[in-house]
Parts: structure tokens; sequence; C-alpha cells
């Protein structure tokens, strides 16, 4: 296994539509961040400023993950023959070894999922893995079916062990069901924090190690699948704070503990945290 860190635990330093740091984070710094935390792979999905960039672009963020010892990972979401073609020549220039889907209509015989069978020869071709994400609307199950009816070896998944929870699915199932198939694993962290006025309760996210993941029961299910190399890129549920200052460098903050704790908790392949 290799450590690496995911765009979504720099989500405040980024921005959202409700959240605007005075300087969003830049794709230089996170790859510098995540050498600096020892970890060996950046993944970012989901990025604007990834999504716009040309070739050039793409080869300069190469060299400097190569000279910082960082391989690349990549994602979408929403799965077009335009979109994907685009992302896996993304990962070409950029050494990218698994590019992250999010699909939004899962029903057999949907446009993505076409898109996703016909796109399957090239990135087997390019020896890219496409990692589809168990994302918050969509089962374990149908993920597994989405899966298997492609039926190629360069289409996987990437399991989260949290997302399911909102599809009422308790994270050992989606684990279970998940971890033959995963080419990547996203890892947070969480607690079940009852309401203040015993009006039910919510989900919360929380340093890793520090909640409710069971990271042991996590390595067990994927080592199978497990070459040295797979990815346990970690991610994080940090909350908003009360100032923009505040919540980012308690994001960063918890970015540190993570990567500590991951290093205590999974059995690390030798040379991938420096």
């Amino acid at each position: 296994m290799q450590i690496g860190i995911g765009s979504y635990a720099f989500r405040w330093a980024l921005g959202t539509p409700s959240f605007h740091p005075p300087a969003p984070v830049g794709l230089e710094a996170m790859v510098r961040e995540a050498a600096t935390l020892g970890c060996a792979v950046l993944q970012v999905a989901d990025n604007a400023e990834l999504d716009a960039a040309d070739d050039k672009r793409l080869e300069r963020l190469r060299e400097l993950a190569d000279d910082e010892g960082v391989r690349w990972q990549i994602g979408l979401t929403g799965a077009t023959p335009a979109r994907l073609q685009h992302y896996l020549g993304a990962a070409e220039r950029l050494g990218a070894d698994v590019v992250r889907l999010v699909v939004e209509d899962a029903a057999p015989g949907s446009a993505e999922v076409g898109a996703i069978r016909d796109a399957a020869a090239s990135f087997e071709a390019a020896g890219v893995r496409l990692g589809i994400e168990n994302h918050f609307t969509m089962t374990s199950p149908d993920l597994v079916a989405l899966v298997r009816g492609v039926d190629n070896p360069a289409v996987g998944v990437v399991l989260d062990v949290a997302n399911s929870i909102l599809c009422g699915e308790w994270p050992t199932q989606t684990i279970d069901l998940l971890a033959p198939l995963a080419v990547c694993v996203h890892l947070k962290d969480y607690r079940l924090v009852p309401d203040v006025d015993g009006v039910g309760g919510h989900i919360e996210g929380a340093p890793l190690g520090s909640g409710l993941t069971d990271v042991e029961h996590v390595v067990s299910a994927v080592q199978d699948v497990d070459d040295g190399t797979l990815a346990v890129v970690l991610e994080q549920w940090a909350p908003r704070l009360d100032s923009v200052d505040a919540t980012i460098e308690n994001e960063r903050a918890w970015r540190r503990s993570s990567v500590a704790a991951a290093a205590r908790l999974l059995p690390i392949a030798a040379g991938a945290v420096r």
C-alpha cells in the first residue's frame, strides 16, 4: 500500500460555492504539500484548474510531481465519451495510473454506462485504471453490477469507506462488497453524533484514527488486490469553523494528523513514504 492525499482533503483550501478563501490552493501547492507530508500519491478530482490545463501545463505538473516523488491520480464526475477521453489523455500526460469517476446515472442502459463500456478498451490499452467511486447516490450492489457488466480489467472501483452510509449501508457491508474490485481506497474517519436536543443525530468527520472507521478491516479486505502500489487516498470531512483562516488551518492540521495516523495504521510498502 501507498499513502495518498486527495483534493477532498483540501476542500476548504480550494473553496466551495459558499466558502471563498482569499487565495485558493493551486495544483503545484498540493503536489508540494503531498511530498512534504510524505505521501506517495496525490489524487485531484473535480478540479476546475486541472480540467482546464493544456498539454504543456500537464507536462509541467508531471515534471514537478516526478521531482517531488509523487504519483498523480485524477478524477471527474459524469461520464461522456469526450470527457473520458479527455481525462485519459490527461492521465497519460501526468503519468497517472488511476482516473476516479463518479457516475450520475448508473442505470444499465444509461448513456454514462455506455460511455464507460466504450472507453474501457482505451483505458486498458493505455494501462490506466478507471475507478468508479461509491458516491452518495449509488449502492454497492449497483456499483458491483455496473463493473461486472462492463467486464473489463481496466474498470474497477474507488472504495470510499464512508460515503455509502448515506445509501443506508453500514461501512462493513460496503467494504466487503467492493474490496475485490478496488483500484484505490478513499480512507476517511467519522463519528455518529446524537443531536444536542435529542432529535436524531448526524454524521461528522473525525481525524483518521479517532473515529469509527475500522482501518484494520479495510486493510484486511483489500490485501488480495494490493500489489504494493494500491493507493490509500486520505480524505476528510473537516468542519467549517467560525472564520476562513481557522477553517483552513484546522483542515491543514487534520491532514498532518491523518497522514501520521495512516503511517501507523497501514502496512506501507517500502519506499512509499519518504
